[in-house]
């Protein structure tokens, strides 16, 4: 629901968007910036085909019929003259968050074109819905060059919320792993009361938002929470198996807890991954554990106020 103090600004925020088209480097590109239309779905697939995420075709699937009616989630395409050259995804991952994410260009040069106004149209989407924060990963492998140019873009308003590693590892037969009891939440409640989490994220769904207390006790009353002397790693069951997305403790113990997540979905018949912040302890607990580190993501985020989006629209004229 957007608030009353945002409401007063939509204009403001509607004319922001429009320079997503307007500007003279998008006249010089000919580039229209619009939600996904149902026969964009084969240009879609084709260019989400190289998503590092596993399960990209499920996903598309999944999630089209909610793209189509802008159901809590956003996918605009930036169109030329030739076709539709690059697509995004925006999407409400909580009552105050947005997520920026899938960005996907071809041929990929097409890319420097169209991310700014893309970016633009998906955070007007998420203003005018009511969220204060949008937040988006890059992959420093495949896309760190972008990371300088989204700082200047937004004229020093993005802050660095934080940096990730996507590791995977095969499964380990014959590997016994104690799941936390659910009566034994108060042990989870101290660890999690220890330190301020005002900054702690993590990644359901390959979404980064801020992980909270409830977050917690809904997978440790579903069974999804590993525990090894003071160490304890939480898990979500995705559609194409299990990901370990929290995890705090002694090295030692961290990487016990490591190896009976591969025991546990070996038993499953499942290829544990793991999206987990990037800290020595971590890092090192995964690699001893035998994962294998496969991306690193840089975590971004702004705030999101019709001022703020007023200015990145300045920087598109």
């Amino acid at each position: 629901m957007t608030t009353p103090g945002t409401a007063a600004h939509v204009s403001h925020v509607a004319a922001a968007a429009a320079a997503v088209r307007r500007g003279p480097r998008a006249h010089r590109h000919r580039l229209l910036v619009r939600p996904v239309l149902a026969e964009d779905r084969p240009v879609v697939e084709d260019l989400l085909r190289d998503s590092e995420a596993p399960g990209a075709e499920a996903w598309i699937a999944g999630m089209w019929d909610r793209w189509l009616r802008s159901a809590g989630s956003l996918l605009a395409v930036a169109e030329t003259e030739e076709g539709i050259s690059a697509l995004s995804v925006t999407t409400l991952v909580s009552r105050s968050e947005a997520y920026l994410h899938c960005f996907r260009a071809r041929p990929r040069h097409y890319f420097l074109v169209a991310y700014h106004r893309l970016f633009l149209f998906g955070i007007a989407w998420a203003l005018t819905r009511g969220r204060s924060v949008v937040r988006w990963a890059i992959n420093r492998e495949r896309f760190g060059r972008f990371e300088a140019g989204l700082s200047e873009l937004f004229e020093g308003r993005v802050l660095p919320a934080g940096s990730f590693g996507y590791w995977d590892a095969d499964p380990l037969p014959d590997v016994d792993y104690r799941l936390l009891p659910r009566e034994r939440d108060r042990e989870l409640s101290n660890l999690w009361s220890s330190k301020d989490r005002s900054r702690t994220l993590w990644a359901p769904y390959w979404y980064w938002r801020r992980l909270t207390w409830a977050d917690l006790v809904k997978e440790l009353r579903l069974d999804r929470v590993l525990h090894d002397g003071d160490a304890r790693a939480m898990f979500i069951q995705a559609p194409l198996g299990p990901y370990l997305l929290w995890a705090e403790g002694p090295p030692d113990e961290l990487t016990a807890c490591a190896r009976m997540f591969r025991g546990y979905a070996a038993a499953r018949g499942d290829r544990p991954r793991a999206l987990l912040p990037n800290t020595p302890d971590i890092d090192e607990a995964l690699a001893q554990a035998g994962f294998v580190r496969r991306a690193t993501y840089s975590i971004y985020e702004t705030p999101l106020t019709p001022d703020a989006l007023l200015t990145f629209g300045r920087a598109l004229s």
